[in-house]
């Protein structure tokens, strides 16, 4: 009984959780959730949104596996009640506490192969891991991105 994906993907999800809170704890909280105003992106938004939202689709995954809740947890999370890091920080540990204990519910790699009725599609766990992980890096990057380029107009 081998669980080598498994784990490797739980290193992934644990390694993008630690990069979400470092850089919610490394940023200045006026830069955070500094609000941009560049006339490219589709809807407002800070650096503190986007990590939220990398954290929600994480949450989003685990809950639709757990208790089949496929719900986008954005819209109930209330990002305007994480006012601060620290509050970003304590909803990113619930969410990677949720993610571990969802993945003590797979046995060996073979789970990897079920296949999973997702929001919209039927997927294979290993294929809705793999999105998750896509949507959550993508949500981190941009973050990363409003913080660390002087090309973030705010």
């Amino acid at each position: 009984m081998s669980r080598s994906r498994i784990e490797e993907f739980s290193s992934r999800f644990a390694a993008l959780h630690a990069d979400r809170c470092d850089l919610a704890r490394s940023t200045s909280e006026a830069r955070l959730f500094a609000v941009s105003t560049n006339a490219n992106v589709l809807w407002p938004r800070s650096a503190a949104t986007l990590l939220v939202r990398s954290a929600a689709v994480v949450e989003k995954m685990i809950n639709g596996l757990t208790v089949r809740l496929w719900d986008d947890p954005f819209e109930w999370t209330l990002p305007e009640r994480l006012r601060t890091s620290s509050e970003l920080t304590a909803y990113f540990n619930e969410v990677e506490n949720a993610r571990v204990r969802g993945f003590e519910f797979l046995n060996d790699d073979a789970d990897l192969e079920r296949s999973i009725l997702s929001p919209v599609k039927l997927k294979t766990l290993e294929q809705l891991l793999a999105d998750t992980m896509a949507g959550s890096e993508t949500y981190l990057a941009e973050a990363e991105s409003m913080v660390f380029t002087d090309k973030a107009a705010f």
